[in-house]
């Protein structure tokens, strides 16, 4: 288990990496726009497959790790989308 602290540290590490290796995608880069909503929700929808086939295919000891490295990515591809696009709160 993780602290909800710890979950949101490693998202953190996830926006720093995809900022860092994908700036582009970010916006950040003289000629390249930000991702729209559909190019992020069909890349979150790629890797929620990739997490789907990850867990598929791992040996029960690992299973775990390897799926929720990936969905550390989706989170990371969520939250750059709500940068980008906005960021509603629950009513």
């Amino acid at each position: 288990m993780a602290t909800r602290k710890e979950v949101y540290e490693a998202i953190d590490s996830e926006r720093e990496y995809q900022n860092r290796v994908w700036r582009e995608n970010s916006g950040d880069v003289p000629g390249h726009e930000a991702r729209t909503v559909a190019e992020e929700l069909l890349m979150l929808e790629d890797y929620v497959s990739r997490a789907r086939t990850a867990w598929t295919n791992s040996l029960r000891n690992v299973e775990i790790h390897v799926t929720t490295d990936i969905l550390r990515k989706c989170a990371g591809i969520c939250v750059r989308a709500m940068e980008n696009h906005g960021a509603p709160k629950r009513g």
